[in-house]
């Protein structure tokens, strides 16, 4: 898979897809199973537009109270803006 279309959980190495080091311990990230998001970007379900899933995990362990404080936190992602940039999607910060 080309870098630019890489899944988040590749690109952060999470370890919370099903099957992952992490799941177990931490639980599944539903990004890695919205399947009704699957080819968005050419990702693998959720994973190529997870910003979009408040209630997903955030990757810095935080938790959103509102879906602008979690776009806030996805903002300052390195794979957000990543993502953002291959799909030439504007990037607000």
């Amino acid at each position: 898979m080309q870098d630019a279309e890489i899944n988040c959980w590749e690109f952060k190495n999470c370890g919370r897809e099903p099957g992952g080091i992490n799941s177990s311990e931490l639980g599944v990230c539903p990004v890695s199973t919205h399947n009704e998001l699957d080819g968005i970007h050419s990702g693998i379900n959720g994973g190529r537009c997870c910003w979009v899933f408040h209630g997903a995990f955030s990757c810095r362990g935080e938790e959103a109270k509102s879906f602008d404080e979690h776009i806030a936190i996805c903002r300052t992602c390195d794979f957000y803006i990543k993502a953002c940039e291959s799909e030439e999607i504007l990037v607000v910060l």
